[in-house]
């Protein structure tokens, strides 16, 4: 192998190797704010579910007109009250609330969220690993915990906080032993990442292309001047 050709391959190996490290430095950058933006993404919207459980609570409830989708509540008690002209209405409280709304959610595909409490009330909010590992944490002073989890459609971003006793959830949960600041149990938020999956590997793809680029222009562009 000549000068010339030892010149062009060192050129083009420095060019590559400079471009790897950028990707793999772009690439650990990009998942750190993707990661960050979930993070802010999932406490907002436990701020926002906590402030509605809040205003549901404040009034004792929500009634709605029963339907067949509507239906009423076997968990609480005086969940039904019927109206003179016989229209009949069922209670929602904050559970109830927060599980309708996480079923809104989860058909948009933007996130989804729950009720669990080491000690449920209704068997659906009986808490998996990773919510029971958080709330027993959270008995130790823990405010919040997070973690990326594999799920069916990618990564999910998974935030856990506590829901504490307030003065109008006595209304219902001083009869389960509870009382005021108690932890409750706990409002579970998954946050899919597959769209920020998707644009960190098209950013991947784009320096790797410049980098196949350079080297190439380099290469032809020494070629012709030795």
């Amino acid at each position: 192998m000549n000068l010339t050709i030892k010149f062009i391959v060192a050129i083009s190996a420095i060019i590559l190797l400079s471009y790897g490290f950028l990707l793999i430095q772009t690439s650990k950058l990009q998942n750190h704010l993707v990661m960050e933006q979930a993070k802010q993404q999932a406490r907002i919207l436990y701020k926002q579910i906590i402030l509605t459980r809040q205003w549901v609570s404040d009034h004792q409830g929500l009634f709605l007109v029963k339907t067949g989708e509507v239906k009423e509540n076997p968990f609480l008690r005086d969940g039904v009250i019927r109206a003179d002209d016989g229209t009949v209405f069922v209670k929602r409280n904050p559970a109830m609330v927060t599980r309708e709304l996480s079923e809104y959610a989860a058909r948009t595909g933007f996130c989804w969220f729950r009720i669990t409490s080491l000690r449920p009330v209704n068997p659906a909010n009986v808490p998996d690993d990773f919510e029971r590992q958080a709330m027993q944490r959270f008995e130790q002073g823990v405010p919040e915990i997070d973690a990326v989890t594999n799920g069916d459609g990618g990564r999910v971003h998974r935030y856990i906080a506590p829901l504490l006793v307030q003065e109008s959830c006595l209304a219902c949960h001083a009869e389960h032993g509870y009382k005021l600041g108690d932890i409750r149990g706990a409002l579970s938020i998954s946050v899919p990442l597959a769209w920020a999956d998707k644009v960190i590997r098209k950013n991947n793809t784009t320096i790797f292309r410049y980098a196949l680029f350079s080297v190439i222009a380099v290469a032809v562009a020494l070629t012709l001047l030795f």
